[in-house]
């Protein structure tokens, strides 16, 4: 084993990786040598030569998320290398709640005992793990494919569907690879309820050595109620704090000058006569914002073709209407851009981090956690009715 400390990193889903995981590590590269974990899809990512080219990168590892016995396996012996080869001061992990997360934290508490585990927060996160719940539970339900069932059966054999995955996942396939059972804080899949005893029980968050980190005050109190017994901190790295610097290295220009509106829709399965609102929606832009150009974006993980088209036909009747490609980085669009939008998107949440921006919250389409916004009310605009689309001004 290298005889040097380093900082090994996982900032999870590449489509979150230019808000929190980058600013930490562009805040770790100023002092520090890091090793970066990261699922396969980066290499698919047009600026992941930018990431390997980082200074101070001294290696890159990839993984990948899959529930299956060889996976598990791989997975273990490449984390295992990783602690071994090198050695580490400090371990980053966005979330143990998935697979590879809780992988990591497990092993390198056995591999590694002295270094310090910092889980920190990818997204926005939820303020309500039973409603989220409900929330996914009613989602899978609206898309079940046997809809002649009694709705009590349906919801059961759904309930049963996502326990029983999670035993799976958690509980069966780790104690096969690892020789131990996985204990992450609440079943991602269904999140009613806490787990972070059993979390605790296994030896994390005991101490300094496991610390968690948080951007948002607001949802840290929720945190300590539900989670219970654990330490959740605010960050002292503020999402602010580089995002000059990353833009300039990641883009080699600075931010665009022309007044710019960017739109994140999400889902387009939920509503009656969407095109109709979200028509609406672009005309009181045109009208509200003539010389600004509008760009929109769909989800990287949500692949709705009736959204896409409703975009389409917009784009053909409203002037200067952009539709980029779904790989285009969120932290670009919305450093550009003066006014963003959306319906329960993170990237909503994320531009309530930076000066000069408006921000709306479009509670009009009929989203099972379409109010998921409204805690930001002091920090965005929260619209949950299609006549109050006046908000959307230019004062």
């Amino acid at each position: 084993m290298s005889q040097k400390k380093y900082i090994l990193f996982n900032p999870g889903p590449v489509h979150h990786f230019f808000f929190i995981p980058i600013t930490l590590i562009w805040n770790l590269l100023k002092n520090n040598e890091l090793i970066l974990i990261l699922d396969e899809s980066y290499k698919d990512n047009l600026l992941f030569s930018k990431i390997e080219e980082l200074p101070g990168i001294k290696d890159i590892i990839f993984i990948q998320e899959r529930n299956s016995i060889q996976n598990y396996t791989k997975l273990k012996k490449i984390l295992s290398k990783i602690l071994s080869d090198y050695n580490f001061s400090e371990i980053y992990i966005h979330n143990p709640s998935y697979v590879s997360s809780y992988a990591l934290a497990l092993l390198s508490k056995k591999l590694q005992p002295s270094a310090k585990r910092t889980y920190f927060q990818v997204a926005r996160e939820v303020n309500s793990y039973p409603k989220e719940a409900e929330i996914k539970l009613n989602i899978l339900i609206e898309n079940f494919k046997y809809k002649f069932l009694p709705y009590f059966f349906i919801k059961n054999i759904i309930k049963f569907k996502v326990n029983f995955k999670f035993i799976i996942v958690f509980k069966f396939l780790p104690l096969l690879t690892f020789g131990d059972t996985f204990a992450p804080w609440s079943n991602p899949y269904y999140p009613k309820k806490s787990y972070i005893k059993s979390f605790i029980r296994k030896g994390f968050c005991l101490g300094n050595q496991d610390q968690t980190i948080f951007y948002d005050k607001k949802v840290i109190d929720y945190m300590h109620d539900f989670f219970y017994d654990a330490k959740f901190n605010l960050s002292k790295v503020s999402l602010e704090s580089y995002h000059n610097e990353i833009y300039s290295y990641f883009f080699e220009d600075s931010p665009s000058i022309r007044p710019t509106i960017s739109i994140f829709p999400t889902w387009g399965v939920f509503k009656e006569n969407l095109d109709e609102d979200w028509l609406k929606i672009i005309q009181q832009l045109r009208k509200s914002y003539p010389n600004h150009r509008i760009q929109i974006k769909f989800h990287p993980g949500v692949q709705d073709k009736y959204i896409e088209e409703i975009f389409i036909k917009i784009s053909k009747k409203v002037s200067d209407i952009k539709i980029l490609s779904r790989n285009t980085p969120a932290f670009k669009m919305l450093i550009d851009s003066s006014i963003i939008i959306g319906d329960t998107t993170t990237v909503l949440w994320f531009a309530t981090f930076y000066k000069n921006k408006k921000v709306f919250s479009l509670d009009v389409f009929n989203f099972f956690d379409g109010d998921c916004l409204k805690l930001y009310s002091d920090k965005l605009y929260y619209i949950n009715d299609i006549s109050k689309l006046s908000l959307i001004n230019d004062s």
